[in-house]
């Protein structure tokens, strides 16, 4: 077995199947030896021991859990035992071996073994005879001393009777040389908690099995959630989508909950035309404020995994935070599936769970799905353009209060310590650039050709199992597109030079302006969202009112003109000019009972920075793009009507 596994594969083949190979000249000789060696290997894999991990959730202390893992027979001198310092999803280097501790070691004749610790995250084990068994406790990270040493979607969470959270690197380390292995899992449960997860497992009343043939790797990317709440599913498309649901305030949010998740998995199912996923698994956790151990905002978010995702939010009552930041999360989540993450490089292929990534496209990971996210938004009507624009407004602002790294060079150096806030520019500056060249593209095919379409070509059928190198993603790009777009990411990725936001808006009839100063009349500060199940709007988050308004009340009509989809944003900017001087009367539909509403509206001048102004009068050419841009103009690869 270890001797097979020391050599690498030539053209889909072992060195010593080729070795094999080569004594035998007939063609047919050949093949029937290529098949039995591949049995011969095959059998020789299925028979592979596994580690077996025990996990007794009903023995929790003090938020820490005992751990047994039984190792296969193994023979060497020295073994190193690995706590990943590195994995996919996180931004800086783990130092998670601050939550073991006790760690032992066992022969097979049940002798205890020498564990020296190597560094925080490695211990060696001096075996004499066969290592069998390594015992350690491990503190959960949520509620460990240094309460912000895990972003908690990659944490732990062991709160005994009520809640776990469970992150196997963050649980599980692995013996250096064995990453491969399989392993069998075995939970005892209490009674009272639901199991959810990506993984498939085995479930009775109060054990949990589950068997992970895929190693070390497949483990750790399938985080598992105990909770009181009673798992829930729906099916769009081919994928059945799971939910498990914990939250430390009144469980009474889990029907909103399945039926935001619902719609952006069904607008999403739509933008990438189905996913070929068969199963996916979203796990929520709901915390209150005053218990966040992180304090910060960027603290709340969700990490994608293959199968699942794990979300960590804060308990509100403000409706509209709660289902936005579902609603745009869960978007980027999904959009995940979709996006540049399946583009390997020689960088990414492999994990490296002791090493930091050096690819220099981490930027794009997240910054073109960050953009693909919002636009699936927009483009299937979750999102008004004045939702979407705000956000790529905010962004703008970010970036000019940011420090300007050059995109490349902040994926390679953004995991050293001390780097972390370059992480955050991926979804600022990474999300802008990706919108930018999404217009490049559009208006050098004259609308055949977009960001989406391009992606959708390079994750092709024909190139699935396709590894490029890291520092070729760039001509890649063009290679599929056009030569301009490598100009356009060696001036903003490899560069610092700032973005010239109107040299692409314009295709689509979009205007910037770095500031604008207006004054208008104001009867209510709130958001109009719009409704794609009844075509209607209904008004959230309401700071100002000055004729009374409600939340969730559905606008109608203003001065007896219906209220559409067409023309909401020119009648609310008729009636709020300052040279209207005539009375304006709202019919909103509230409870199911209409309601008349007028009032004095107040003066207010603003200083707006960042203004994106969408132009009413503009070409044909410039239109064309703009509905193929919304989503709301044009078959897949539509052109323009006149080519030249």
């Amino acid at each position: 077995m270890s001797f097979l596994k020391r050599f690498r594969k030539i053209n889909g083949l072992t060195q010593i199947q080729n070795l094999f190979l080569i004594s035998f000249q007939h063609p047919i000789q050949k093949v029937l030896l290529f098949f039995v060696l591949c049995s011969f290997q095959s059998s020789l894999f299925a028979a592979k021991d596994a580690f077996s991990l025990y996990l007794n959730l009903n023995e929790c202390q003090n938020n820490a859990l005992h751990i047994v893992m039984q190792t296969p027979p193994i023979e060497l001198r020295k073994v190193r035992f690995v706590i990943p310092s590195n994995i996919p999803g996180t931004i800086s280097e783990l130092k998670t071996g601050k939550l073991f501790s006790n760690i032992r070691a066992y022969n097979a004749a049940n002798e205890t073994l020498t564990v020296e610790a190597y560094s925080l995250n490695e211990y060696e084990i001096i075996v004499h005879g066969q290592l069998a068994k390594i015992e350690y406790d491990v503190h959960d990270s949520w509620h460990f001393q240094n309460g912000n040493l895990i972003l908690p979607q990659i944490g732990t969470s062991f709160n005994s009777g009520t809640h776990f959270l469970l992150n196997f690197h963050a649980l599980a380390g692995y013996i250096q040389g064995f990453e491969d292995f399989p392993f069998h899992v075995e939970i005892k449960k209490p009674l009272a908690l639901n199991t959810v997860s990506g993984l498939d497992i085995a479930q009775s009343d109060s054990l949990d099995i589950a068997d992970v043939p895929n190693g070390y790797l497949e483990l750790i990317d399938n985080p598992i959630l105990y909770s009181k709440a009673k798992p829930r599913s729906f099916i769009v498309g081919k994928t059945k989508f799971k939910i498990g649901y914990y939250t430390e305030g009144v469980d009474n949010q889990f029907s909103t909950i399945e039926k935001v998740l619902k719609s952006v998995c069904e607008s999403a199912n739509a933008y990438c035309e189905g996913f070929t996923e068969k199963q996916y698994t979203f796990i929520l956790n709901y915390v209150l404020p005053e218990s966040d151990p992180f304090k910060a905002e960027e603290a709340f978010g969700a990490v994608e995994h293959s199968k699942s995702a794990v979300f960590y939010f804060p308990i509100t009552n403000n409706m509209y935070k709660f289902e936005r930041d579902l609603s745009y999360t869960c978007a980027h989540e999904l959009m995940h599936l979709f996006g540049p993450l399946k583009m390997q490089t020689d960088v990414t292929s492999k994990i490296n769970f002791r090493a930091k990534s050096q690819s220099e496209n981490l930027w794009m990971y997240e910054g073109f799905t960050e953009y693909l996210s919002l636009q699936m938004l927009y483009q299937q009507e979750l999102i008004t353009e004045t939702e979407f624009i705000n956000e790529i407004r905010n962004k703008i602002n970010l970036v000019n209060y940011s420090e300007n790294y050059a995109l490349s060079d902040a994926s390679k150096t953004c995991y050293l310590e001390g780097n972390e806030n370059m992480y955050k520019s991926f979804y600022t500056k990474g999300a802008l650039i990706a919108m930018m060249m999404d217009l490049k593209l559009m208006k050098l095919s004259k609308g055949k050709m977009s960001l989406k379409s391009l992606l959708i070509d390079l994750q092709s059928a024909s190139r699935e199992n396709y590894v490029m190198r890291d520092e070729q993603m760039t001509d890649e790009l063009a290679k599929y597109s056009y030569p301009e777009i490598k100009d356009f990411l060696q001036k903003y990725v490899r560069d610092t030079i700032s973005l010239n936001y109107n040299e692409y808006l314009s295709s689509i009839g979009w205007k910037y302006e770095p500031q604008k100063t207006d004054t208008s009349k104001m009867y209510v500060s709130a958001v109009y969202r719009y409704s794609k199940a009844t075509k209607e709007y209904f008004l959230a988050n309401i700071s100002i009112d000055q004729v009374g308004f409600r939340e969730g009340d559905v606008l109608l009509a203003v001065n007896k003109k219906k209220v559409t989809k067409e023309n909401i944003n020119s009648l609310l900017e008729k009636y709020s000019a300052t040279n209207y001087n005539k009375q304006v009367t709202f019919l909103v539909r509230r409870n199911n009972k209409e309601v008349e509403l007028s009032g004095p509206p107040i003066l207010v001048t603003k200083n707006q920075k960042n203004m994106i102004v969408v132009e009413k009068k503009i070409e044909y050419e410039k239109n064309d793009l703009r509905k193929i841009f919304s989503g709301g103009g044009g078959a897949k690869n539509q052109a323009f009507r006149i080519l030249n």
